[in-house]
């Protein structure tokens, strides 16, 4: 413990402290101003955790720009992190937020609703918040007798053609005669009414127009995992180790964030097939992991 005080901690933060000069400062150069994501972890599961922490990541690099812990009990997360656009803000020589696409949190958008400083900031929904929630409402509805029909549609509920919006006249996909034969939902029926009253509650109305049409915080949530891995949410630590272990967290990401792809022999680039818990069996296809020619030669040696 002394010598995470006296030296480790100490050159940790001057480390992260130099690493967000240099990504701000790029973040800056941006055309226009910055689109920024932001996103909460607490340090334990469930609602005792003792530390809270909140992230901004800079969505066109994909670079942790900052990263703020509080004690969770003070009540003071979600306002202290999101209030960080509005620093940034304050110095002409920092970065000038344009856009910041958060979760859904009432808390979140209360503030910076009434929050004066943040006007010219568009505060928008990330879409995966709010088709996850979507995704458990229609999962709860599909355990009922009446509508364990429509389980099938839960991934590609939607209106096939809409001839009176310019914006979405019909799907993306083509013929569907040769897709697997599914249970098609009538109108008027249990199962559609129930559908249509998930779709059209007021909370859905206020929400829908506040999605991100183009950003997204798919990555921000990528980061979480890795700040996992540095902070085990198993394990408690002091105030000053667990924002040194999440600084070394946004170090390791903003280095491999923009890593290349890994190619064969032939060239042609690697993918690979993963299979996520979330996706309940459903698999994902993820780019290989590039390693370089060091890491290549340690495990040649392994082999």
């Amino acid at each position: 413990m002394e010598h995470q005080r006296n030296f480790l901690q100490p050159a940790v933060k001057e480390v992260w402290l130099a690493e967000q000069k240099a990504v701000l400062q790029v973040a800056k150069q941006a055309e226009g101003r910055a689109a920024v994501g932001g996103g909460s972890r607490c340090d334990s599961p469930g609602h005792c955790a003792k530390f809270g922490s909140y992230y901004l990541m800079d969505l066109q690099s994909g670079k942790i720009i900052d990263v703020q812990v509080v004690q969770q009990r003070s009540g003071w997360l979600l306002p202290h992190g999101v209030g960080r656009p509005q620093t940034l803000l304050e110095d002409p020589d920092r970065v000038k937020v344009k856009t910041l696409d958060t979760d859904r949190h009432v808390q979140i958008r209360s503030y910076i609703k009434k929050d004066v400083e943040m006007k010219d900031v568009d505060h928008r929904f990330d879409v995966w918040h709010i088709a996850k929630s979507f995704r458990k409402k229609m999962l709860a509805l599909s355990a009922r007798k009446e509508c364990s029909e429509h389980q099938g549609w839960i991934k590609s509920a939607n209106v096939h053609h809409n001839q009176g919006d310019p914006l979405f006249p019909s799907c993306l996909h083509g013929d569907l005669e040769d897709a697997p034969p599914r249970a098609w939902m009538q109108p008027s029926t249990p199962t559609s009414c129930m559908i249509e009253d998930l779709v059209s509650t007021t909370q859905m109305r206020k929400d829908i127009p506040m999605l991100s049409p183009m950003e997204q915080t798919s990555e921000l949530e990528a980061y979480h995992s890795i700040v996992n891995q540095f902070s085990p949410k198993m394990i408690g630590f002091s105030y000053f180790g667990m924002i040194c272990r999440i600084y070394l967290s946004a170090l390791h990401y903003n280095k491999n964030v923009n890593r290349r792809q890994a190619t064969l022999a032939s060239g042609e680039k690697r993918w690979r097939v993963e299979f996520p818990k979330s996706k309940r069996g459903d698999y994902v296809v993820r780019r290989g992991r590039f390693r370089s020619l060091t890491t290549q030669r340690m495990r040649a040696k392994e082999l």
